[in-house]
């Protein structure tokens, strides 16, 4: 079947990150970079359900499920309404003349909590309204149509990372030697390796809501007429090389203070980027034997010493590469 039938269902899942070694150096300031990622649960889960399209009823309705909104964006219509991300997808890819479609869309990890959320459900819609024409888009098309929705249709400041990790899953090492081209080497650990990071990986909500975007803006004030060559930046291009050594040789002890290293290189950027709520979240953890923290706006995401609630990463179908289907 090239393409889904009318009354088909088709299912489409990304997961969330943490960890983001090297984050900013994937950006058009820094111009070149190197990051590394871990994809982890909850997924973005995304359900589309075609009809056949008539004139009495509307072409697209869309549930945005964590906000109990359901409206029917027009498609002929300038400019984005209701959720210019979700919106602008659909813009971006079109939909066959034949066909009308419900989109339910519904993530467990809350939007702004830093860990790439955003790129998630852009990698997931577009996923799955590829499944509407014929062709597919493979991981990396996936990855870089959904940064040019953030970064075209709505102008907004965007690296790549996050669209990389949600849609080839994993622990990602990304290579980007010209913005916004990348290769990226999956980091492929022994199974007890995989298991142990699993259990001491955890990530702590503070209740706090950002717009990367914004946080971006801070940033390239300041860093933009440095390019590259930013002093700033270059502690946090030598982070994801020592992430992937220290993983790769089942150091964990090591792979904390590399994350360590990598939020205070964050910190150098701009005070900002440590709120007050994570200052306090961090020594605490050094009292339970945290061995390592990395920290966005919103979310620390940190190795840790203890048991309790963790993001799972193991391997596929929990933490693997975006995926689609048709029911």
């Amino acid at each position: 079947m090239p393409f889904p039938s009318v009354g088909d269902v088709i299912h489409a899942s990304a997961p969330v990150r943490v960890c983001d070694l090297g984050g900013w150096t994937d950006t058009w300031f820094a111009q070149h970079g190197q990051v590394l990622n871990i994809a982890v649960t909850p997924r973005v889960e995304v359900q589309i359900r075609t009809s056949a399209r008539t004139e009495q009823s509307p072409r697209v309705t869309m549930h945005a499920d964590n906000y109990e909104e359901t409206w029917h964006p027009d498609l002929a219509a300038p400019g984005f309404d209701r959720h210019p991300l979700l919106e602008a997808c659909l813009a971006f890819t079109g939909l066959p003349d034949r066909i009308a479609v419900e989109i339910a869309i519904f993530s467990e990890c809350p939007g702004g909590a830093s860990t790439g959320t955003s790129a998630a459900v852009s990698v997931a819609l577009l996923a799955a309204l590829d499944r509407l024409t014929p062709g597919r888009m493979d991981p990396m098309e996936i990855a870089r149509s959904a940064q040019r929705v953030e970064t075209e249709l709505l102008s907004q400041q965007c690296g790549i990372q996050d669209q990389i990790a949600s849609a080839f899953g994993g622990i990602s090492f990304i290579d980007m030697h010209e913005y916004p081209y990348a290769r990226v080497e999956p980091v492929q650990l022994r199974a007890t390796a995989l298991a142990e990071l699993e259990n001491r990986l955890s990530l702590i909500y503070v209740g706090l809501t950002h717009n990367s975007s914004a946080t971006h803006e801070m940033v390239i004030r300041r860093l933009e007429a440095e390019g590259s060559a930013a002093t700033d930046l270059q502690p946090l291009r030598r982070t994801p090389g020592e992430g992937r050594n220290a993983l790769e040789n089942g150091d964990f002890g090591a792979f904390g203070r590399v994350m360590t290293a990598n939020t205070e290189a964050q910190r150098a950027l701009h005070p900002d980027l440590i709120g007050p709520r994570h200052q306090q979240i961090i020594p605490s953890s050094a009292r339970i034997w945290i061995h390592g923290h990395t920290k966005r706006t919103s979310g620390l995401h940190r190795r840790a010493a203890s048991t309790g609630s963790h993001q799972q990463c193991a391997p596929p179908p929990s933490h693997g590469p975006c995926n689609s289907g048709v029911s």
